[in-house]
């Protein structure tokens, strides 16, 4: 699988960078966008406003052989990242994860709490 990172939708995101209202790392959900994709609407338990796009990491889509890119969240590169992370645990860095460090699969298995 190949990697990149994922472009603004609907649905989850995190606060990446603080904007001097919401902490980083809460989770949020994109309900949708203004001023051509410059800000979004985000309900975030009793929050609900508007922050710059900027602020929001959308995690990681991969790709696969048939080129169908899939959002971290999906089983298939759940079990991809599962694999990247016992590889770079090996020190050995798997085929299209140049780029990726043991952290940032870390930190993306973490948000979706999966089990290996």
């Amino acid at each position: 699988m190949v990697w990149r990172t994922a472009e603004a939708r609907h649905g989850p995101a995190w606060i990446g960078t603080s904007d001097g209202g919401l902490p980083a790392g809460w989770r949020v959900t994109v309900r949708g966008f203004s001023e051509g994709g410059m800000t979004a609407a985000i309900e975030a338990g009793w929050y609900e406003g508007r922050i710059y796009t900027h602020h929001l990491d959308f995690g990681i889509e991969l790709q696969t052989r048939r080129g169908r890119w899939l959002p971290d969240s999906h089983r298939l590169a759940q079990r991809w990242l599962w694999r990247v992370r016992r590889s770079l645990n090996a020190g050995m860095a798997p085929p299209g994860a140049a780029g990726l460090t043991l952290a940032r699969v870390d930190e993306i298995l973490v948000r979706w709490q999966k089990p290996p």
